[in-house]
Protein backbone atom coordinates (compact mmCIF):
# COMPACT_ATOMS: atom_id res chain seq x y z
CA UNK A 1 0.00 0.00 0.00
CA UNK A 2 2.78 2.35 0.41
CA UNK A 3 3.82 2.02 -2.79
CA UNK A 4 0.58 2.52 -4.35
CA UNK A 5 -0.94 5.73 -2.07
CA UNK A 6 0.77 8.97 -2.30
CA UNK A 7 -0.44 11.05 0.64
CA UNK A 8 1.95 13.67 -0.74
CA UNK A 9 -0.58 17.28 -0.79
CA UNK A 10 -1.62 18.52 -4.19
CA UNK A 11 -1.99 21.74 -5.86
CA UNK A 12 -4.64 24.05 -4.84
CA UNK A 13 -6.35 23.81 -8.39
CA UNK A 14 -7.38 19.91 -7.67
CA UNK A 15 -9.36 21.26 -4.94
CA UNK A 16 -11.65 23.04 -7.79
CA UNK A 17 -12.15 19.56 -9.48
CA UNK A 18 -14.97 17.90 -6.90
CA UNK A 19 -17.24 20.62 -6.98
CA UNK A 20 -16.96 21.23 -10.59
CA UNK A 21 -17.13 17.47 -11.61
CA UNK A 22 -20.36 16.52 -8.25
CA UNK A 23 -22.41 19.67 -10.44
CA UNK A 24 -22.14 17.78 -13.54
CA UNK A 25 -22.73 14.43 -11.60
CA UNK A 26 -25.94 15.31 -10.28
CA UNK A 27 -27.71 17.63 -13.53
CA UNK A 28 -26.62 14.60 -15.54
CA UNK A 29 -28.96 12.73 -12.73
CA UNK A 30 -31.28 15.33 -12.86
CA UNK A 31 -31.68 14.93 -16.81
CA UNK A 32 -32.05 10.95 -16.88
CA UNK A 33 -34.49 11.33 -13.45
CA UNK A 34 -31.79 8.58 -11.69
CA UNK A 35 -32.44 10.57 -8.29
CA UNK A 36 -36.20 9.57 -8.58
CA UNK A 37 -35.12 5.82 -7.19
CA UNK A 38 -33.59 5.29 -3.94
CA UNK A 39 -30.99 3.45 -4.81
CA UNK A 40 -29.54 4.80 -7.15
CA UNK A 41 -30.04 7.90 -4.79
CA UNK A 42 -28.15 6.19 -2.58
CA UNK A 43 -24.93 5.33 -5.01
CA UNK A 44 -24.70 8.77 -5.81
CA UNK A 45 -24.68 10.09 -2.11
CA UNK A 46 -21.76 7.64 -1.75
CA UNK A 47 -20.03 8.97 -4.60
CA UNK A 48 -20.23 12.83 -3.51
CA UNK A 49 -18.96 12.03 0.06
CA UNK A 50 -16.45 9.36 -0.78
CA UNK A 51 -15.13 12.36 -3.94
CA UNK A 52 -15.40 15.42 -1.87
CA UNK A 53 -13.21 12.96 1.28
CA UNK A 54 -10.83 12.12 -0.84
CA UNK A 55 -10.08 15.65 -2.24
CA UNK A 56 -10.02 17.28 1.09
CA UNK A 57 -7.78 14.30 2.52
CA UNK A 58 -5.18 14.56 -0.70
CA UNK A 59 -5.34 18.92 -0.28
CA UNK A 60 -4.09 17.77 3.23
CA UNK A 61 -0.28 16.68 4.41
CA UNK A 62 -1.08 14.54 7.70
CA UNK A 63 -4.14 12.06 5.74
CA UNK A 64 -3.81 8.53 6.27
CA UNK A 65 -2.63 6.14 3.79
CA UNK A 66 -5.89 4.15 4.83
CA UNK A 67 -8.19 6.51 5.06
CA UNK A 68 -7.26 7.81 1.10
CA UNK A 69 -7.77 4.19 0.57
CA UNK A 70 -10.67 3.76 1.93
CA UNK A 71 -12.39 6.43 0.39
CA UNK A 72 -11.47 5.26 -2.87
CA UNK A 73 -13.05 2.32 -2.29
CA UNK A 74 -16.05 3.45 -1.13
CA UNK A 75 -16.25 5.95 -4.21
CA UNK A 76 -15.75 2.46 -6.65
CA UNK A 77 -18.56 1.24 -4.65
CA UNK A 78 -21.13 3.80 -4.95
CA UNK A 79 -20.50 3.36 -8.92
CA UNK A 80 -20.87 0.07 -8.97
CA UNK A 81 -24.24 0.32 -6.84
CA UNK A 82 -25.16 3.34 -9.25
CA UNK A 83 -23.88 1.37 -12.14
CA UNK A 84 -26.68 -1.64 -11.42
CA UNK A 85 -29.37 -0.44 -10.49
CA UNK A 86 -30.00 2.09 -12.78
CA UNK A 87 -29.04 1.21 -16.64
CA UNK A 88 -28.62 2.21 -19.09
CA UNK A 89 -28.03 5.36 -17.79
CA UNK A 90 -25.66 4.29 -14.26
CA UNK A 91 -22.25 4.60 -16.20
CA UNK A 92 -21.84 8.62 -14.57
CA UNK A 93 -19.46 7.38 -11.47
CA UNK A 94 -16.52 6.22 -13.30
CA UNK A 95 -15.02 9.38 -14.53
CA UNK A 96 -14.96 9.82 -10.61
CA UNK A 97 -13.48 6.72 -9.80
CA UNK A 98 -10.75 7.61 -12.65
CA UNK A 99 -9.97 11.17 -11.12
CA UNK A 100 -10.06 10.01 -7.69
CA UNK A 101 -7.53 7.17 -8.27
CA UNK A 102 -4.99 9.80 -9.83
CA UNK A 103 -5.73 12.04 -7.43
CA UNK A 104 -5.07 9.15 -4.55
CA UNK A 105 -2.53 6.59 -5.50
CA UNK A 106 1.21 7.54 -7.57
CA UNK A 107 1.56 7.70 -10.80
CA UNK A 108 1.24 4.10 -12.53
CA UNK A 109 -1.20 2.98 -10.68
CA UNK A 110 -3.20 5.69 -10.99
CA UNK A 111 -3.05 5.75 -14.90
CA UNK A 112 -4.07 1.55 -14.57
CA UNK A 113 -7.54 2.48 -12.51
CA UNK A 114 -7.58 5.09 -14.69
CA UNK A 115 -7.62 3.78 -17.78
CA UNK A 116 -9.66 0.45 -16.17
CA UNK A 117 -12.56 3.12 -15.25
CA UNK A 118 -13.05 3.89 -18.51
CA UNK A 119 -13.88 1.02 -19.69
CA UNK A 120 -17.05 0.20 -18.67
CA UNK A 121 -17.78 3.51 -20.93
CA UNK A 122 -16.21 1.93 -23.82
CA UNK A 123 -18.87 -1.11 -23.03
CA UNK A 124 -21.71 1.29 -22.79
CA UNK A 125 -21.19 2.38 -26.18
CA UNK A 126 -20.65 -0.52 -27.59
CA UNK A 127 -23.51 -2.44 -26.38
CA UNK A 128 -25.76 0.60 -26.15
CA UNK A 129 -27.74 -0.75 -29.07
CA UNK A 130 -28.34 -4.41 -28.73
CA UNK A 131 -30.13 -2.93 -25.66
CA UNK A 132 -34.16 -3.88 -26.06
CA UNK A 133 -34.74 -0.19 -26.23
CA UNK A 134 -36.60 2.45 -28.76
CA UNK A 135 -33.91 3.96 -31.80
CA UNK A 136 -34.34 7.16 -29.90
CA UNK A 137 -33.75 5.59 -26.24
CA UNK A 138 -30.68 4.15 -27.71
CA UNK A 139 -29.62 7.29 -29.31
CA UNK A 140 -29.77 9.30 -26.07
CA UNK A 141 -28.08 6.11 -23.99
CA UNK A 142 -25.01 6.34 -26.36
CA UNK A 143 -24.69 9.82 -26.57
CA UNK A 144 -24.92 9.96 -22.71
CA UNK A 145 -22.04 7.20 -22.39
CA UNK A 146 -19.99 8.84 -25.17
CA UNK A 147 -20.22 12.28 -23.04
CA UNK A 148 -19.02 10.66 -20.06
CA UNK A 149 -16.11 8.72 -21.41
CA UNK A 150 -14.56 12.15 -23.48
CA UNK A 151 -15.36 13.43 -19.63
CA UNK A 152 -13.17 10.48 -18.38
CA UNK A 153 -10.61 10.91 -20.97
CA UNK A 154 -10.12 14.97 -20.18
CA UNK A 155 -10.11 14.75 -16.75
CA UNK A 156 -7.74 11.79 -17.02
CA UNK A 157 -5.45 13.62 -19.04
CA UNK A 158 -6.09 16.93 -16.87
CA UNK A 159 -5.16 15.50 -13.64
CA UNK A 160 -2.26 13.28 -15.05
CA UNK A 161 -0.62 16.78 -16.23
CA UNK A 162 -0.93 18.50 -13.00
CA UNK A 163 0.18 15.72 -10.96
CA UNK A 164 3.83 15.47 -13.26
CA UNK A 165 4.24 19.51 -13.15
CA UNK A 166 3.85 18.89 -9.67
CA UNK A 167 6.25 16.03 -9.24
CA UNK A 168 9.18 17.99 -11.60
CA UNK A 169 8.50 20.64 -9.28
CA UNK A 170 9.06 19.22 -6.22
CA UNK A 171 12.29 17.16 -7.65
CA UNK A 172 13.57 20.76 -8.44
CA UNK A 173 13.03 21.91 -5.48
CA UNK A 174 14.40 18.83 -4.17
CA UNK A 175 17.59 19.93 -6.95
CA UNK A 176 17.65 23.20 -5.79
CA UNK A 177 18.07 22.21 -2.06
CA UNK A 178 20.81 19.82 -2.50
CA UNK A 179 22.68 22.29 -4.68
CA UNK A 180 22.04 24.75 -2.30
CA UNK A 181 23.84 22.93 0.68
CA UNK A 182 26.32 22.04 -1.75
CA UNK A 183 27.48 25.19 -2.19
CA UNK A 184 27.38 25.80 1.22
CA UNK A 185 29.70 23.03 1.88
CA UNK A 186 32.26 24.59 -0.58
CA UNK A 187 32.19 27.48 1.02
CA UNK A 188 32.70 25.99 4.51
CA UNK A 189 35.71 24.48 2.98
CA UNK A 190 37.22 28.15 0.97
CA UNK A 191 36.87 29.66 4.17
CA UNK A 192 38.41 26.28 6.60
CA UNK A 193 41.70 26.52 3.76
CA UNK A 194 41.62 30.36 4.35
CA UNK A 195 41.54 30.04 7.87
CA UNK A 196 43.92 27.35 8.33
CA UNK A 197 46.39 28.43 5.92
CA UNK A 198 46.40 32.36 7.03
CA UNK A 199 46.00 32.20 10.76
CA UNK A 200 46.40 28.94 11.86
CA UNK A 201 50.16 28.92 11.52
CA UNK A 202 50.69 32.26 12.77
CA UNK A 203 49.09 31.08 15.87
CA UNK A 204 50.71 27.77 16.04
CA UNK A 205 54.14 30.46 15.92
CA UNK A 206 52.95 32.61 18.56
CA UNK A 207 51.98 30.35 20.75
CA UNK A 208 55.30 28.68 20.87
CA UNK A 209 57.08 31.66 20.79
CA UNK A 210 54.54 32.89 24.19
CA UNK A 211 56.06 29.93 25.90
CA UNK A 212 59.35 30.68 25.29
CA UNK A 213 58.87 34.16 26.64
CA UNK A 214 57.20 32.28 29.76
CA UNK A 215 59.88 30.26 30.25
CA UNK A 216 62.51 32.98 29.68
CA UNK A 217 60.97 34.92 32.05
CA UNK A 218 61.34 32.27 34.83
CA UNK A 219 64.76 31.98 34.37
CA UNK A 220 65.71 35.56 34.64
CA UNK A 221 67.04 35.35 30.95
CA UNK A 222 65.87 39.52 29.70
CA UNK A 223 68.43 39.88 27.37
CA UNK A 224 66.19 38.07 24.41
CA UNK A 225 62.79 39.39 25.93
CA UNK A 226 63.07 42.14 23.41
CA UNK A 227 63.56 40.31 20.12
CA UNK A 228 61.00 37.89 20.82
CA UNK A 229 58.28 40.44 22.03
CA UNK A 230 58.96 42.23 18.79
CA UNK A 231 58.87 38.87 17.01
CA UNK A 232 55.48 38.30 18.76
CA UNK A 233 53.83 41.90 18.08
CA UNK A 234 54.57 41.60 14.18
CA UNK A 235 53.28 37.74 13.79
CA UNK A 236 50.14 39.21 15.80
CA UNK A 237 49.85 42.49 13.23
CA UNK A 238 50.53 39.91 10.37
CA UNK A 239 47.47 37.76 11.65
CA UNK A 240 45.34 40.37 11.53
CA UNK A 241 46.12 41.14 8.15
CA UNK A 242 45.79 37.86 7.15
CA UNK A 243 42.20 37.76 8.64
CA UNK A 244 41.49 40.72 7.14
CA UNK A 245 42.18 39.75 4.38
CA UNK A 246 40.20 36.48 4.29
CA UNK A 247 36.99 38.49 5.18
CA UNK A 248 37.97 40.29 1.72
CA UNK A 249 38.03 37.86 0.41
CA UNK A 250 34.61 36.53 1.70
CA UNK A 251 33.70 39.52 -0.87
CA UNK A 252 33.08 40.07 -4.36
CA UNK A 253 36.61 41.71 -4.96
CA UNK A 254 37.07 42.61 -8.55
CA UNK A 255 40.89 41.86 -9.86
CA UNK A 256 41.39 45.49 -10.36
CA UNK A 257 40.57 46.17 -6.89
CA UNK A 258 42.41 43.13 -5.60
CA UNK A 259 45.48 44.43 -7.82
CA UNK A 260 45.67 47.64 -6.08
CA UNK A 261 45.61 46.27 -2.93
CA UNK A 262 47.89 44.09 -3.13
CA UNK A 263 50.45 46.35 -4.51
CA UNK A 264 49.66 48.80 -1.72
CA UNK A 265 50.42 45.98 0.94
CA UNK A 266 53.32 44.91 -0.77
CA UNK A 267 54.86 48.98 -1.04
CA UNK A 268 54.01 49.46 2.33
CA UNK A 269 56.19 46.11 3.20
CA UNK A 270 59.26 48.01 1.58
CA UNK A 271 59.20 45.45 -1.34
CA UNK A 272 59.94 47.13 -5.37
CA UNK A 273 56.57 46.09 -7.03
CA UNK A 274 56.32 46.10 -10.63
CA UNK A 275 53.19 45.50 -11.95
CA UNK A 276 52.47 44.79 -15.88
CA UNK A 277 48.81 45.05 -16.58
CA UNK A 278 47.54 44.63 -19.92
CA UNK A 279 43.67 43.25 -21.83
CA UNK A 280 42.19 42.67 -18.14
CA UNK A 281 38.96 42.90 -19.44
CA UNK A 282 39.63 39.27 -21.57
CA UNK A 283 39.12 38.01 -18.14
CA UNK A 284 35.43 36.57 -18.01
CA UNK A 285 33.48 37.69 -15.21
CA UNK A 286 32.86 34.77 -13.43
CA UNK A 287 36.56 33.93 -13.17
CA UNK A 288 37.61 37.23 -11.61
CA UNK A 289 36.83 36.31 -8.03
CA UNK A 290 39.15 33.21 -8.48
CA UNK A 291 42.04 34.91 -9.93
CA UNK A 292 41.65 38.15 -7.05
CA UNK A 293 41.72 35.30 -4.62
CA UNK A 294 45.11 33.46 -5.87
CA UNK A 295 46.32 37.12 -6.37
CA UNK A 296 45.84 37.52 -2.52
CA UNK A 297 47.14 34.14 -1.37
CA UNK A 298 50.21 34.52 -3.41
CA UNK A 299 51.05 38.13 -2.25
CA UNK A 300 50.14 36.29 1.38
CA UNK A 301 52.76 33.96 1.03
CA UNK A 302 55.48 35.97 -0.62
CA UNK A 303 55.33 38.26 2.32
CA UNK A 304 55.40 35.36 5.07
CA UNK A 305 58.10 32.93 3.17
CA UNK A 306 59.75 33.98 0.76
CA UNK A 307 61.86 36.93 2.29
CA UNK A 308 61.90 38.53 -1.03
CA UNK A 309 62.68 42.13 -2.19
CA UNK A 310 60.88 42.19 -5.32
CA UNK A 311 58.03 41.62 -6.79
CA UNK A 312 56.62 41.39 -10.74
CA UNK A 313 52.55 41.35 -11.27
CA UNK A 314 51.68 40.66 -14.86
CA UNK A 315 48.46 40.48 -16.30
CA UNK A 316 48.09 39.63 -19.96
CA UNK A 317 44.76 38.83 -21.05
CA UNK A 318 43.71 35.82 -19.46
CA UNK A 319 47.31 34.81 -17.42
CA UNK A 320 48.03 36.24 -14.04
CA UNK A 321 51.64 35.65 -13.08
CA UNK A 322 53.07 36.45 -10.00
CA UNK A 323 57.43 36.57 -9.53
CA UNK A 324 59.62 36.90 -6.79
CA UNK A 325 62.94 36.94 -6.18
CA UNK A 326 62.85 35.14 -2.94
CA UNK A 327 63.65 31.97 -1.58
CA UNK A 328 61.66 29.88 -3.87
CA UNK A 329 60.03 26.21 -3.56
CA UNK A 330 62.91 23.58 -3.03
CA UNK A 331 62.97 19.88 -4.01
CA UNK A 332 61.98 18.79 -0.62
CA UNK A 333 59.26 21.26 0.36
CA UNK A 334 56.22 19.82 1.47
CA UNK A 335 52.91 21.93 -0.34
CA UNK A 336 50.81 23.54 2.63
CA UNK A 337 47.15 24.08 2.58
CA UNK A 338 47.04 27.10 0.93
CA UNK A 339 48.87 26.34 -2.21
CA UNK A 340 46.54 22.84 -2.49
CA UNK A 341 43.65 25.70 -1.98
CA UNK A 342 44.53 27.80 -4.93
CA UNK A 343 44.96 24.58 -7.10
CA UNK A 344 41.44 23.51 -6.09
CA UNK A 345 39.90 27.10 -6.51
CA UNK A 346 41.67 26.75 -9.96
CA UNK A 347 40.39 23.80 -11.04
CA UNK A 348 36.58 24.52 -10.12
CA UNK A 349 37.01 27.58 -12.07
CA UNK A 350 38.29 25.53 -15.29
CA UNK A 351 41.96 27.66 -15.15
CA UNK A 352 45.28 26.17 -15.11
CA UNK A 353 47.73 26.29 -11.77
CA UNK A 354 51.29 25.81 -12.04
CA UNK A 355 54.59 27.04 -9.76
CA UNK A 356 57.88 27.19 -11.19
CA UNK A 357 61.09 29.12 -10.80
CA UNK A 358 61.39 32.62 -12.33
CA UNK A 359 63.91 32.93 -14.88
CA UNK A 360 64.17 36.96 -14.48
CA UNK A 361 63.68 37.31 -10.88
CA UNK A 362 65.34 33.69 -9.71
CA UNK A 363 62.65 33.17 -6.80
CA UNK A 364 59.11 31.68 -6.99
CA UNK A 365 56.52 32.10 -10.38
CA UNK A 366 52.95 31.45 -9.66
CA UNK A 367 50.60 31.34 -12.81
CA UNK A 368 47.01 31.42 -13.73
CA UNK A 369 45.58 31.01 -16.82
CA UNK A 370 42.76 29.76 -19.15
CA UNK A 371 42.51 26.33 -19.67
CA UNK A 372 43.29 25.17 -23.33
CA UNK A 373 40.71 24.06 -24.70
CA UNK A 374 40.52 20.24 -26.12
CA UNK A 375 41.20 19.32 -29.61
CA UNK A 376 38.25 18.08 -31.58
CA UNK A 377 39.16 14.42 -31.93
CA UNK A 378 37.84 14.13 -35.30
Amino acid sequence: MRRWVDTAPLPKLMALIPPVLLTILWLMAVMVRIITKPLPLLGLCVITLAFVGSGVARTRSSSPKTLVLLLNLANLGGTLLLWATARPWGLGGWPFVAVSALASFTLIPGIIVAILACVPLVVGIMTASHAPVEAFQVLNVTWFDRQLLGLGILLTACVTIIRTIERNCQELRISQTLLGEIMVQKERNRIMYDLHDEVGHSLVQTSTQMDLLEMLLQRKQYATLGAIIHDVGNQTRDTLLRIRSVVLDMNDVSLSDQLRRCGQLLVNAGLDVNQRISDIDEIPENQTRTYAAILQETVTNILRHSQASRVRITVEGPTLIVEDNGIGLDDNHQVGLGMDAMRQRAYEAGLTFRTDISHDLSGLLVEVAKAPRKEDPR
